[in-house]
C-alpha cells in the first residue's frame, strides 16, 4: 500500500513492516510510525499492496502471533491514534484475559458467582469490582440515580450530579471515546466528564419492565480506549442483575457507597 502526495516521497507499508520485523528494528521506527499516523489523517490513494514478511524467524509462529495479539489488545485499550511496539521485557508477562478469549458466557457465570456471594446490593457491587477491573480494565464503577446524583463503588468520596441523560440515551447503553460530541446534546453530562478528566465513557441503563432505576457508568480519565462489544455486553448483564435485585426488593440505587451495606 502506497500513500502518494505531491510533496512527499511515497511510503511503502511493506518496507516499513520489514524494518519493524528484523531482530533489531531501527531506532527511527517511532518516527516512521508517527509519519504513518500523520499521513493516514489525510486523503490519499492506494497504488497497490506490498506483503510484509519476516526477515528473520526468530520465534515459533505461535509465539509471534501471541506477541501480535498482545500488542493489538494493548492498542485497543488505549484507543485511537496510537501504536504499540512489542518490547519483550515489558510485555512478556502480560496475560490477555479479555472477554473474547475467556468467553462471554464464562465471564457472565463468574460475574453471577461474585454477585451472589453477599446479600446486600452495595456489597454485591463491591464484590464484583475486582472481576470488572480485571476483565474491563477499569478503575471504578459509577452509579447514576434517576435524580442525576452520581457515586462510585470504590472511590467513596466521589460525588457529582448530571441532568438530561434521557435527551440522548435512547438505547439501553451508550459508549464513546469522543466526549466532545456530547457537548451540545447533553451539556450537563459533558461538563461532568470534563470536571473529572473522563475521556471515554460507557453508560448502561438499569431498568426492569417499565421501571427505570438509573444507570451504571464506566468512565476513565486520560484514556481514549474503545469499548469492545463483549465489554458492553458484560456491563449490560450486570445492569440487568442490579435491576432484578432492585425490582424484587423494592429498593433504589444507593446514593453513597461510603456506609451503604456495611454492618
Amino acid at each position: 500500500m502506497n500513500a502518494n502526495h505531491s510533496d512527499r516521497q511515497p511510503l511503502t507499508v511493506g518496507s516499513l513492516m520489514r524494518s519493524m520485523m528484523t531482530p533489531d528494528y531501527p531506532t527511527h521506527i517511532v518516527r516512521l510510525l508517527e509519519k504513518v499516523q500523520s499521513w493516514l489523517t489525510q486523503t490519499f490513494r492506494l497504488d497497490g499492496i506490498d506483503m510484509p514478511y519476516w526477515e528473520v524467524m526468530r520465534d515459533a509462529p505461535d509465539t509471534l502471533f501471541e506477541q501480535i495479539d498482545k500488542t493489538l489488545y494493548r492498542g485497543k485499550t488505549k484507543g485511537r491514534n496510537c501504536y504499540i511496539i512489542y518490547v519483550e521485557e515489558k510485555h512478556r508477562d502480560i496475560e490477555i484475559k479479555n472477554l473474547a478469549r475467556s468467553g462471554i458466557c464464562s465471564s457472565m457465570q463468574n460475574l453471577i458467582r461474585q454477585f451472589e456471594l453477599v446479600p446486600t446490593l452495595p456489597d454485591q457491587l463491591r464484590s464484583v469490582m475486582p472481576f470488572l477491573m480485571e476483565q474491563l480494565n477499569v478503575s471504578d464503577l459509577y452509579l447514576v440515580r434517576p435524580d442525576g446524583h452520581i457515586c462510585a463503588v470504590r472511590d467513596t468520596s466521589f460525588s457529582d450530579t448530571v441532568s438530561g441523560l434521557d435527551h440522548f440515551l435512547y438505547d439501553d447503553f451508550f459508549s464513546t471515546n469522543r466526549t466532545g460530541e456530547l457537548q451540545t446534546v447533553c451539556p450537563s453530562f459533558y461538563a461532568m466528564l470534563k470536571r473529572h478528566a473522563f475521556e471515554t465513557v460507557l453508560i448502561v441503563r438499569v431498568a426492569m419492565d417499565m421501571n427505570q432505576y438509573g444507570y451504571l457508568m464506566c468512565a476513565e480519565p486520560r484514556s481514549m480506549r474503545i469499548w469492545q462489544e463483549e465489554e458492553c455486553a458484560l456491563v449490560y448483564f450486570l445492569a440487568k442483575l442490579v435491576a432484578s435485585r432492585l425490582f424484587i426488593a423494592h429498593e433504589e440505587l444507593p446514593a453513597s457507597m461510603s456506609d451503604a451495606g456495611k454492618a
